[in-house]
């Protein structure tokens, strides 16, 4: 427990939920960058979370325009 609380955790287990496989939010960023379906089919098609597709969006708003 006390090397718990020195990498700040109560349990030892990480904080937060795991990222995204790379390959998934490479998928995401190419049917983003085509422009055929919106957020939320992208995000059922791949299985994420709308937020998760938006903050990927995020970071290709200079290159696609939006």
């Amino acid at each position: 427990m006390s090397r718990a609380a020195a990498s700040g955790t109560r349990s030892g287990k990480p904080i937060g939920r795991p990222r995204i496989e790379p390959e998934t939010e490479a998928s995401i960023r190419a049917a983003l960058q085509k422009g055929d379906m919106g957020m939320r089919k992208v995000a059922v098609q791949f299985g994420v979370a709308t937020g998760t597709v938006q903050r990927i969006a995020k970071g290709l708003a200079p290159s696609i325009g939006a």
